[in-house]
């Protein structure tokens, strides 16, 4: 990752934060990005490729988790929002 050369000064908390992060992060990430490289370009090359993609094991449960939180509240508040239709 590379910072700005000329960065803008609203952003010295996250520059900072970046900053002692950086040597956390690198190579520590729970995904293999040589592998995620291969999935995209073998999704560049579908004929009809996915509108969003989820990469690696935790992508799929932070989705899964957010998808079942939709779901219950469509549920819970259902008749409440349809009672909008004509």
């Amino acid at each position: 990752m590379r910072t700005a050369v000329n960065p803008i000064s609203a952003y010295t908390a996250a520059r900072k934060m970046e900053q002692a992060h950086q040597q956390d992060i690198n190579g520590n990430q729970p995904n293999d990005p040589d592998k995620a490289a291969a999935v995209l370009i073998q999704i560049s090359e579908h004929s009809n490729p996915p509108l969003h993609l989820f990469l690696g094991n935790d992508a799929y449960d932070i989705v899964s988790k957010k998808d079942a939180l939709v779901q219950k509240n469509m549920a819970d508040f259902s008749t409440l929002a349809r009672s909008t239709a004509f």
